[in-house]
């Protein structure tokens, strides 16, 4: 995907949401070290033509982390908002494939797999819940550094058994959801 920023065309991975984030990058983070020139030419080091475009995402995102030093430290909050993309659109797609349309329909779910406790659905009306949900701001996730958004998967808290780390932002957000309401 060519990227258009200030007039300089910059080659990265096709993925929804990383024109944005991308955009918030040139805006947010002024200093020439941060620059996407040199966020393209590390990730480039790592690119090989036929990479899928899940790997060129993950090297998309060595390329950002690599480039933390102690000079340049907030390209780790770069590489978080480059990881919350992937995961986003891992969640859009848990979403899609349970038939989940709503935070409550999420809240639902999960209540059923007893990832959250039934006090919530028993306190909240679904009215009040939807709007709970008016009340999230996903620009509230730039407050996350890499380390707190590393995981191999923050879709999956029971991640063949292992433990997850999960950030704040995820818990409105969580992957696992099904639109099946049934009994709660």
């Amino acid at each position: 995907m060519n990227i258009n920023q200030e007039g300089k065309n910059y080659d990265f991975p096709e993925t929804e949401g990383l024109q944005e984030v991308f955009s918030d990058i040139s805006r947010e983070f002024l200093d020439p070290v941060y620059s996407l020139e040199k966020l393209e030419e590390k990730y480039h080091t790592f690119y090989k033509t036929g990479f899928s475009g899940e790997e060129q995402m993950k090297m998309l995102l060595k390329a950002a982390v690599e480039l933390t030093t102690q000079e340049a430290p907030k390209w780790e909050m770069i590489a978080a908002r480059i990881r919350l993309v992937t995961f986003r659109n891992e969640l859009k797609a848990q979403m899609k494939q349970r038939n989940v349309n709503s935070f409550y329909e999420k809240i639902c779910y999960l209540t059923k797999e007893n990832l959250y406790g039934a006090y919530i659905l028993e306190t909240y009306t679904e009215e009040e819940i939807t709007a709970f949900e008016k009340l999230m701001r996903e620009e509230r996730d730039h407050v996350f550094n890499y380390s707190g958004t590393a995981s191999e998967s923050l879709c999956d808290p029971r991640s063949e058994g292992r433990s997850v780390r999960k950030s704040a932002g995820d818990v409105s957000r969580d992957c696992d959801a099904s639109g099946d309401e049934g009994t709660v």
